[in-house]
């Protein structure tokens, strides 16, 4: 099943849990891979998407899973030996997660963004990276003026997704 088959509810329902539990988020790195014959170093930048929901609620983002077709349920952590009391002390629940990433997003998004209100612009911009990584350059590689598109909207996500008082 994916998510073209989800009804109006459904796509609001999943919108309310991205607002609400979830994050949107982008990142890019920037990598040696190999040196190419011509003697020089060969970079590659990529950017990497997804969105999380966690939850202590498994029954959730095992529906999402299901409702959407996409993605991915793993447990966080429950870890026993930590130094945090709480956990030693089993007064903590296990965290999962429900992850989808990379081009899978748009297909989602293009199905919630109406319903979205917190996490409206998140989505956008991360629509925007969507397409901007069809627009790679000759070698798979983005060209500067891209890249350059493509680290403006991180750096906008990043500010969105910054914990603490907004001033």
């Amino acid at each position: 099943m994916g998510v073209l088959n989800m009804n109006i509810a459904e796509r609001a329902y999943c919108a309310g849990i991205v607002d609400g539990e979830g994050t949107i988020s982008i990142s890019a790195n920037s990598q040696q891979t190999k040196i190419r014959k011509d003697g020089k170093i060969k970079i590659t930048k990529q950017v990497s998407k997804v969105i999380r929901v966690a939850n202590t609620d498994l029954r959730l983002l095992e529906w999402l899973a299901k409702i959407t077709g996409y993605g991915k349920v793993t447990k966080l952590y429950q870890n026993p030996n930590t130094k945090y009391d709480r956990f030693r002390k089993g007064n903590i629940k296990p965290l999962y997660s429900w992850a989808i990433f990379g081009f899978n997003i748009k297909s989602f998004l293009v199905e919630i963004i109406p319903y979205l209100v917190i996490k409206k612009r998140h989505a956008e911009l991360m629509l925007e990276s969507i397409n901007l990584s069809w627009k790679r350059g000759r070698g798979n590689g983005y060209s500067p003026e891209v890249w350059e598109k493509q680290l403006s909207i991180i750096s906008e996500i990043r500010t969105l997704n910054k914990r603490g008082i907004n001033i």
